[in-house]
């Protein structure tokens, strides 16, 4: 799973993009997430 920080997060349409360390993007779903994210 990759790791970076959050680059925004729409929670009512249930997904957003992380920036990673080498500043690329990765689309991220909520239904991805482990519970409690």
């Amino acid at each position: 799973m990759p790791i970076g920080k959050v680059k925004w997060y729409d929670a009512e349409k249930g997904f957003g993009f992380l920036t990673t360390d080498d500043g690329g993007d990765v689309f991220v779903r909520s239904d991805s997430l482990p519970p409690g994210v």
